[in-house]
């Protein structure tokens, strides 16, 4: 789930933004070209929410990064992604069968956080990360 969840979110940055966006793994290189995108994967959270074992959440956490080309881009650029999140659904694609649309997703924006650079560091200038959740439902019934 988590891989489709992360591909879906990547798909709908490059659509939102118009820019290419990375999947953060260990040994990626980051575009040298801004703007630019990134999705990493953080720790999720599941919780077991009844005792007979019968349903479970998970918390799926994600952090884009947005690397803008200038301060006004830096200013704007994060904030217009994360209204693309609040106000439409990410479409839940299934990596697994090429692609195909297979239900949607409601990601929750919970922090927008600027990076600032250290001084005489061009390329972490205009650096902003979005913190984003997907939760999902998981019963046993539904297996």
């Amino acid at each position: 789930m988590q891989h489709n969840i992360q591909a879906s979110i990547k798909t709908f940055i490059e659509q939102a933004t118009g820019t290419s966006c990375s999947w953060i793994y260990d040994g990626v290189q980051l575009p040298t070209t801004r703007p630019a995108t990134s999705i990493e994967f953080l720790p999720s959270n599941v919780e077991r929410l009844t005792k007979q074992r019968e349903l479970y959440r998970t918390r799926y956490r994600f952090q884009i990064g947005v690397f803008a080309k200038s301060s006004g881009q830096a200013a704007t650029m994060p904030h217009d992604l994360a209204a693309a999140f609040m106000f439409n659904p990410v479409p839940l694609l299934d990596t697994t069968n090429g692609g195909e649309q297979i239900g949607e997703l409601d990601v929750i924006v919970e922090r927008i956080s600027p990076i600032p650079a250290a001084a005489g560091d061009a390329a972490a200038k205009h650096k902003t990360y979005i913190d984003v959740v997907v939760t999902v439902y998981r019963s046993s019934n539904a297996q």
